[in-house]
């Protein structure tokens, strides 16, 4: 009898167990474990918008007439290539192209006609992060970035033909911080929202040439710190296991790398730092190894 409880008791506390075992959740990966491993990258191009900052407002050293000018619109693209490792740290190499056509003129004719007649953008970018989070990710990262600006500004209609007229190129480098993020949607299958945002400073110099009035400080060069800082705003979809889809909305916006004002007659450098937007609509495919 008493080896018949002790059976019995011995089976109960068994079955508890193994209920209770049942009722456990299962361990979670630790959090900062990557949703895989191994190498990526990622293709997007983008629709530009004509800036609407408008920060050329400046012209023969006077305010213009009319309002101010900006670059019109044009395409982007962007990409990057990395590598994800088990610890949970990626690496990636980066960079993006612009090419902005004519933006609009000021609004007056024809001899105060002034315009920014096309300008271009192109970065680099190296970067190191690491990936929290289930399933909702966070990828902080840390890295360097080199940016060009070029920019060309023009008074078609000036006396004599093509005196006056103002090209800017920018080159910088510097620190580059910024995040990624990407949360699952529950009621929509393989759908993800992703977002993003960086900054970065960059020190360099900004070279010019003027067709002006002012002859002997035609050309030059300063040194100048842009700021440039951007983010991103859209869906993902992954349509297959290691292939995804995806619709955004970009910005990025650069400070300091171009003028304000030529002083095309006063002689003295150009001056001014106008801020340069890009922005618009972009699909991109990304593809996980």
């Amino acid at each position: 009898m008493h080896r018949f409880v002790a059976v019995a008791a011995f089976a109960v506390f068994g079955v508890a167990s193994v209920a209770s075992a049942a009722d456990m959740p299962v361990k979670a990966p630790p959090s900062a474990a990557p949703a895989s491993t191994g190498l990526y990258w990622e293709l997007d191009g983008a629709y530009v918008l004509a800036d609407p900052n408008l920060g050329f407002v400046n012209g023969f050293g006077a305010p213009i007439q009319g309002h101010g000018v900006g670059p019109g619109d044009g395409v982007w693209v962007s990409g990057h290539v990395g590598y994800v490792m088990p610890s949970g740290w990626d690496w990636r190499l980066g960079g993006g192209y612009a090419k902005l056509r004519a933006g609009d003129t000021n609004g007056v004719t024809p001899n105060n006609a002034i315009l920014i007649t096309g300008a271009h953008m192109y970065n680099v970018d190296a970067d190191v992060g690491f990936t929290f989070g289930r399933p909702v990710q966070i990828r902080p990262f840390i890295g360097v970035r080199y940016l060009n600006w070029n920019e060309k500004a023009d008074i078609p209609a000036s006396i004599p033909v093509a005196c006056c007229f103002l090209n800017s190129d920018y080159n910088g480098a510097g620190p580059l911080v910024g995040f990624d993020l990407k949360a699952p949607i529950s009621f929509l299958q393989n759908v993800s929202l992703v977002a993003g945002a960086d900054v970065a400073a960059l020190f360099g110099d900004v070279d010019y040439q003027r067709g002006s009035f002012a002859n002997p400080t035609a050309n030059g060069s300063m040194s100048r710190t842009a700021w440039n800082y951007g983010a991103y705003a859209g869906f993902d979809w992954r349509v297959m296991q290691n292939i995804s889809l995806g619709i955004k909305y970009r910005y990025m916006a650069v400070h300091g790398a171009s003028f304000e004002n030529p002083q095309l007659l006063s002689g003295t450098p150009p001056s001014g730092s106008p801020t340069n937007i890009l922005q618009g609509p972009s699909v991109s495919l990304a593809v996980k190894y």
